[in-house]
């Protein structure tokens, strides 16, 4: 499926040990009566860089490229409540949230796929993918899941796009 641009705040209050990630992510405004909701979220980080996959669903309506989807409204859209950086460990040898401060950032990608699933080898290799490829700069990524394509691009329109850096200070395309 796709990935959408992503954005949102990294909270990260070390007094009583939170780290707290809310990410919205660029989606139209669904027209009958559908709603978005993440069935999965998964640490992606590998050992140089912080990473977290959302795997969007749609619920009520088709599983389309929302990208063709036609409305007249999108907006950033938070999806579900924030996500307690705490509850997750390391994944394939990558950072866990631990050592995660205010001067690091995390890659948010918003991965649409309405069947995926964690058990099914070929969606735990699109976790290994995007460790794989994720990093701090202002480069995204790209995924289509019927190829792995290893480019990664600079997206200058917000409202489509490839995921997204989250900092404390938050959105940054």
């Amino acid at each position: 499926m796709k990935i959408y641009q992503s954005c949102g705040e990294l909270k990260i209050d070390s007094s009583y040990n939170e780290k707290i990630l809310t990410p919205r992510v660029m989606l139209p405004n669904l027209k009958h009566n559908g709603s978005y909701e993440f069935t999965g979220v998964y640490n992606i980080s590998n050992g140089k860089h912080y990473g977290v996959l959302g795997v969007l669903k749609i619920n009520g309506e088709p599983n389309i490229d929302l990208r063709e989807y036609k409305t007249d409204k999108i907006e950033l859209t938070q999806i579900g409540g924030d996500i307690d950086l705490n509850r997750f460990s390391s994944f394939n040898g990558g950072l866990n949230f631990s050592n995660l401060d205010i001067n690091k950032k995390v890659t948010f990608v918003c991965y649409h796929d309405d069947n995926f699933d964690y058990n099914n080898p070929d969606d735990y290799a699109i976790l290994i993918y995007f460790q794989k490829k994720i990093d701090d700069t202002d480069n995204h990524l790209q995924y289509e899941k019927t190829k792995i394509d290893s480019k990664m691009w600079k997206i200058p329109d917000p409202k489509i796009g490839n995921g997204g850096v989250l900092t404390v200070d938050g959105c940054r395309f």
